[in-house]
């Protein structure tokens, strides 16, 4: 499983607190089907601790599209103490893009990676 952010998603991250480590563990629990939501459409809810805050409750949430035997996109975050939740006109959105990014192929996805519309996520051989 290949894991990604959008640009928009790209740009939240820069601002959070967060690593990409943190986002990895995220991504192997969605896969592992431990989520806090589904949405409808391949999307998915999920929380991620917030450094120095005890707990999930706390900290951050993302909007993630997945679909067995496909990637993983980190769509959209943001953090608790900001808003509660996405509203219906978000969620129509991210449930398109969900859409657009599940049915694409590698060769797709590699173009929009080098286009900077998609950054993929890996671990560096020595974590």
């Amino acid at each position: 499983m290949r894991v990604f952010m959008t640009k928009t998603f790209a740009r939240w991250f820069r601002t959070s607190k967060l690593n990409e480590r943190a986002l990895l563990e995220a991504a192997a629990e969605v896969a592992g089907g431990r989520v806090e939501a589904s949405l409808g459409g391949g999307l998915y809810k999920k929380r991620i601790g917030r450094k120095g805050v005890s707990g999930k409750r706390g900290g951050y949430r993302t909007i993630i599209a997945f679909r067995l035997e496909s990637h993983l996109f980190l769509l959209f975050g943001f953090r608790k103490q900001d808003r509660s939740n996405i509203g219906e006109k978000e969620l129509r959105v991210l449930t398109e893009s969900a859409r657009v990014w599940l049915a694409m192929q590698d060769s797709e996805l590699d173009a929009a990676a080098s286009r900077g519309v998609l950054q993929e996520l890996k671990l560096d051989k020595d974590e």
